[in-house]
């Protein structure tokens, strides 16, 4: 029964690839999307279904498989917001595609070949998008709590980023404190970027390059000023989602 599941969640996959290209038709690509909603729910009740029954190796390979659906939808999102100027959703499609297939690859060892896949998103990110300024937030912590078993992670026996019986084992950061934010080059998050800058013109869109022009009335904004979309995600119970 398992061979039959895995085989046909392959099948979908392979059907719904032939439309992971820019040039595809926007409502058979918007279907396709449904249909992978439909995927990954189906997935996720035999993963618990696993889990609960002590196939934990099993559970974790259809863990692999709601990333691997994950991946494509985003990347097939990604598209349709390329081809109606939603460049910035876009930007966050792609990127969420590239962390679904690392995902996907730590959850079980069937899903190793995904790292082709994630080399072509990077690809992408270079050859389709402008280079990108990336933020990242320093934070202080004052407990981590372990999303598996919760306890406290420094004192449990799992391993952020690894998957246990279907779920991911993610940090859950508590009593957080902001402590600074800086510009770096490799962010724990690539959705963390300065998205536009101001100047004496206007202010300026870094991902298309657009111009809006201060208004009249509107309150002065200092040359040179930075705006930002940041981005904090807080795993609460380890629950993957599409």
């Amino acid at each position: 029964m398992i061979d039959q599941n895995i085989a046909y969640f392959n099948q979908e996959i392979k059907a719904i690839e032939l439309l992971d290209f820019i040039t595809r038709d926007d409502n058979l690509q918007r279907e396709a999307c449904a249909r992978l909603e439909k995927l990954w729910e189906e997935v996720k009740l035999l993963k618990i279904d696993c889990a609960k029954n002590g196939a934990n190796d099993v559970a974790n390979l259809f863990l692999g498989f709601q990333c691997a659906l994950s991946q494509l939808y985003n990347k097939l999102n990604m598209w349709l917001c390329l081809k109606t100027s939603n460049h910035e959703k876009a930007w966050d499609h792609l990127i969420q595609a590239q962390y679904k297939c690392r995902d996907a690859a730590n959850a079980h060892k069937g899903f190793q070949h995904l790292s082709i896949a994630y080399g072509n998103l990077l690809a992408l990110e270079a050859n389709i998008f402008p280079p990108q300024v990336f933020l990242s937030s320093g934070l202080l912590a004052g407990k981590q709590v372990c999303s598996i078993c919760k306890n406290n992670y420094e004192e449990c026996d799992h391993i952020a980023g690894n998957a246990y019986a279907g779920q991911f084992c993610r940090i859950i950061s508590q009593d957080i404190t902001a402590d600074h934010v800086a510009l770096v080059e490799s962010p724990a998050d690539k959705r963390c970027r300065i998205t536009s800058f101001a100047n004496i013109e206007g202010v300026r869109n870094r991902m298309t390059w657009a111009l809006e022009p201060h208004s009249v009335d509107a309150e002065p904004i200092p040359d040179g000023a930075l705006h930002a979309s940041s981005i904090i995600i807080v795993a609460d119970d380890g629950e993957e989602n599409i």
